[in-house]
């Protein structure tokens, strides 16, 4: 079990070390994009009332293309929109199973597993893009 623990925290200290800009880059533009998207949903939804379901749909959605294409011109990742595309919304679909498993399941605050999660599918996400091959090297 060690010997396995071992090789999984080397081919993950591997990948980091061979894409350390692309993950720079990438870590820079999460926190910029959460914190962007976290204005824009207080904005409409919290200043001026709108509809939470209409506006994080759109925020969130054109949130994903702008991320894409700045990966994109920032020349860390391929043009592979499908692929991209592929990974977040099974990264999605994951976070809200897992999050319902903490919550209603272990009693996980949902605040806590939230963070938890989110951290955890951002490494895991840039780990997915690069076992895709959609990374530059």
């Amino acid at each position: 079990m060690a010997k396995i623990l071992l090789n999984a925290k080397g081919t993950i200290d591997r990948i980091i070390r061979k894409h350390y800009v692309n993950f720079m880059k990438y870590s820079m533009m999460g926190v910029a994009f959460t914190l962007y998207e976290a204005f824009l949903l207080w904005f409409f939804v919290d200043y001026l009332g709108k509809s939470t379901l209409i506006h994080s749909v759109w925020i969130v959605g054109l949130s994903t293309f702008f991320k894409f294409y700045y990966y994109v011109n920032s020349g860390m990742m391929k043009k592979k929109f499908f692929e991209y595309l592929l990974v977040l919304v099974m990264f999605y679909a994951a976070n809200v199973v897992l999050l319902l498993f903490f919550v209603e399941v272990l009693g996980i605050l949902a605040s806590v597993s939230s963070v938890f999660l989110a951290i955890a599918f951002f490494v895991l996400r840039f780990l997915a893009y690069d076992r895709l091959k959609i990374l530059n090297n």
